[in-house]
């Protein structure tokens, strides 16, 4: 049963990503993808097309996953799914958003909410005003991030703790930038019983990191500093350029609370030489995805 195995190998994928096995997970989607195809199977080929698609997305290889996500978004538009059509633009979204691309993910998450229905399905609607919150925070309107967690909220009676966790974690970056300080802890200390290192490594790290930006408002720089040893070894594992960024960015500033300035310069520079990396990955990623795009639209017209 080639359906079948297909959708075995996809979730398997999906809890190699979950464990930060990502090398592993993509495997399992080109298989699913492979197997879709032989099966002749058009939703399954695009349900694989968008988990590789914001695999790509997450790994920093926006490209890829924009030409996945785009190749997904377009048999849903084919096959009349509007709900699946609705998920694979908000994951398209979530990748405008690593790259930097705030307007544009800003721009299509309106667009979206403008084309749902009331009654759609609620996990849309909360992972819609979650990515709003997460636009929002990138463009430090903290309180609007707040406003769209609140109605992220409001779309289930009962979040489970995952769901509930990751609000948690979008409200204290939100409160952080507020300078609340208090409340943001209070967050985070509940979103910590949740994401545990063998959960998920990847947002344990990111509670670290949230945690060492409170420690540094707080004037706790040696509690920060031990915060961000115990992020970077995951980030550094994922290569996660936007996470590690936010590491440098953040020991800096410790180190500069404790006195220890030539650490903080040094930290400095390598948070400079990183953004402008990431920077120029980003710019060459979205050259490369519209030459993509002109060579796709040439085959077609051909």
């Amino acid at each position: 049963d080639l359906f079948a195995r297909s959708d075995f190998v996809l979730c398997r994928g999906w809890f190699h990503q979950l464990l930060g096995e990502n090398d592993k997970a993509r495997l399992d989607y080109d298989l699913a993808l492979t197997l879709a195809s032989d099966a002749g199977s058009l939703k399954q080929q695009a349900i694989a097309l968008s988990y590789r698609g914001s695999l790509f997305s997450f790994q920093g290889l926006p490209a890829k996953g924009l030409r996945d996500l785009m190749r997904s978004l377009h048999i849903y538009d084919a096959l009349a799914l509007s709900s699946w059509y609705g998920k694979v633009q908000l994951e398209i979204a979530a990748t405008y958003r690593r790259m930097g691309l705030l307007g544009p993910a800003h721009r299509l998450l309106d667009e979206l909410e403008m084309q749902l229905q009331p009654n759609s399905d609620p996990d849309i609607f909360y992972e819609l005003y979650r990515q709003k919150a997460m636009v929002a925070n990138g463009m430090e309107q903290f309180q609007a991030a707040i406003d769209e967690l609140d109605k992220a909220t409001a779309q289930h009676n009962e979040l489970t703790p995952v769901e509930k966790g990751l609000l948690q974690l979008d409200r204290a970056e939100a409160l952080l930038g507020l300078a609340r300080y208090p409340e943001a802890m209070v967050q985070l200390e509940q979103a910590g019983v949740v994401f545990k290192s063998d959960i998920d490594p990847l947002f344990h790290s990111y509670w670290h990191l949230l945690m060492a930006q409170g420690g540094i408002m707080a004037g706790e720089y040696a509690s920060a500093l031990r915060h961000l040893a115990m992020a970077e070894p995951t980030l550094l594992r994922e290569d996660n350029q936007r996470f590690l960024i936010k590491t440098t960015w953040l020991r800096s500033q410790a180190f500069e609370g404790i006195g220890k300035t030539g650490e903080a310069l040094a930290e400095l520079h390598r948070y400079v030489a990183l953004k402008r990396v990431f920077e120029q990955e980003m710019q060459d990623q979205s050259t490369s995805w519209v030459r993509g795009e002109f060579e796709l639209a040439r085959q077609e017209g051909e």
